[in-house]
C-alpha cells in the first residue's frame, strides 16, 4: 500500500481544480471560480460576463501543479492517477482555449 505523502496533495489540487470549473446552486448561476474572484474584488472575465475566462487560467494552475506534484512523487498514494488525470484536462482545456481564441473574434476577446 502506497503512503500518503507529498504527491497525495496532488489529488487535492486535481480537486480544486475541477471543483473551480463547476456551478454548485449558486443564486446567480456563477461557478465556484467566478465566486473567488468576486470575493478577492477581481473580475472573472475580461468583458463583464464574456470574453476571456480568468477562471480558466486558475483551473489550469491546480492542474499544473497537480501534475507537477504527481510527477516528482510518483510513490505516494494517488499521486500517479491524479497526474494522468490532470495530463488529461489539461489536454482538453487547451484545445478549447485554442479553439476558442480561433472561432472568436479578437474583439470579443479583448473587450475591443
Amino acid at each position: 500500500m502506497k503512503k500518503i505523502g507529498f504527491g497525495s496533495l496532488s489529488l487535492i489540487f486535481l480537486i480544486g481544480g475541477i471543483l473551480i470549473s463547476f456551478n454548485f446552486g449558486f443564486s446567480n448561476k456563477n461557478i465556484i471560480g467566478d465566486e473567488i474572484f468576486n470575493f478577492f474584488g477581481l473580475k472573472a472575465w475580461s468583458c463583464d460576463s464574456e470574453g476571456f475566462h480568468y477562471t480558466v487560467i486558475l483551473m489550469m494552475i491546480l492542474l499544473s501543479i497537480s501534475v507537477y506534484l504527481g510527477r516528482k512523487y510518483p510513490n505516494d498514494m494517488g499521486a500517479t492517477l491524479s497526474k494522468s488525470i490532470s495530463i488529461i484536462l489539461l489536454i482538453i482545456t487547451t484545445l478549447l482555449l485554442i479553439y476558442a481564441i480561433i472561432a472568436h473574434s479578437p474583439e470579443t476577446i479583448y473587450c475591443q
